[in-house]
C-alpha cells in the first residue's frame, strides 16, 4: 500500500458520506414568478437534506 492509499483510508470518516443531487426546475412562468421558483425549491431541498444529516 503506498503512503497516499494509507492516508486516504486514514482520513474516512466512520459513517459512510451520503450525497444528493438537487434537480430543480420550473414548467410555467407563474411557477417561476411565485410558490415553485428555482431559488425556493433549492431552499427546502437543502434544509430537507440538512434535516435528514
Amino acid at each position: 500500500m503506498t503512503d497516499a492509499a494509507s492516508r486516504s483510508q486514514e482520513a474516512v470518516p466512520d459513517s459512510p458520506i451520503i450525497r444528493a443531487a438537487l434537480y430543480l426546475r420550473v414548467s410555467t412562468n407563474r411557477q417561476a414568478e411565485h410558490d415553485l421558483s428555482i431559488p425556493d425549491q433549492r431552499r427546502q431541498a437543502e434544509r430537507y437534506c440538512e434535516a435528514k444529516g
